[in-house]
């Protein structure tokens, strides 16, 4: 069984990605960047990792971010948002996997 992963990881994993992105950064590019292997980040950004502080600093250097506008934007105003959008895209993975079977299926019954 999957252990759950702390909240305040996969807000820190989503508030990076999202910073990663806006910059135009693929997930390889900005882990080189950050001189981070590229797998490593991939776990950060889904909350997976526990982060040392080197680290940490070494993303939001590459973010062009300093420590404190990076921290705001963790505060739970932020934070609430960030979870909602989790929840959103968790649902719409669930509702994209019921359609494609659904079409799966319907393919299944013409094929007989």
């Amino acid at each position: 069984m999957a252990t759950k992963k702390p909240t305040l990881l996969l807000d820190f994993g989503d508030w990076v990605r999202q910073h990663r992105m806006q910059r135009g950064h693929s997930q390889e590019a900005f882990a080189d960047l950050c001189e981070i292997d590229r797998s490593y980040m991939g776990g950060v950004e889904r909350g997976e990792r526990n982060l040392a502080l080197a680290n940490i600093i070494r993303i939001i250097q590459a973010l062009e971010l300093e420590p404190s506008a990076f921290f705001r934007g963790l505060d739970s105003d932020t934070r609430a948002e960030l979870q909602t959008n989790r929840q959103n895209a968790k649902e719409r993975t669930k509702l994209m996997a019921k359609v494609k079977k659904s079409v799966r299926d319907k393919k299944s019954i013409h094929a007989l």
